[in-house]
């Protein structure tokens, strides 16, 4: 099973390996931030039930729109 930690350590092979360690830290913990802030919404606005509600859809397009936007913004260097 994946978990957190192995996605930071797949992540974290991107971070330069002469980045001092401070870099590193604060990188690891914007990362960790991350998954809160993504965590906190799933927790807080799925509905509630055993169904998958059309709101609840909606949301995870958002957020899987919202993410391929700033890959995008990412590439083509504007953030």
């Amino acid at each position: 099973m994946k978990t957190i930690a192995s996605e930071w350590e797949a992540f974290s092979r991107c971070i330069p390996s002469g980045a001092p360690e401070v870099q590193r830290n604060e990188m690891r913990r914007a990362f960790y931030g991350g998954c809160t802030a993504m965590f906190a919404l799933l927790v807080t606005q799925v509905t509630p039930g055993d169904e998958v509600a059309e709101a609840d859809m909606d949301m995870m397009h958002s957020i899987h729109n919202e993410i391929k936007k700033f890959s995008l913004d990412l590439q083509e260097g504007r953030v």
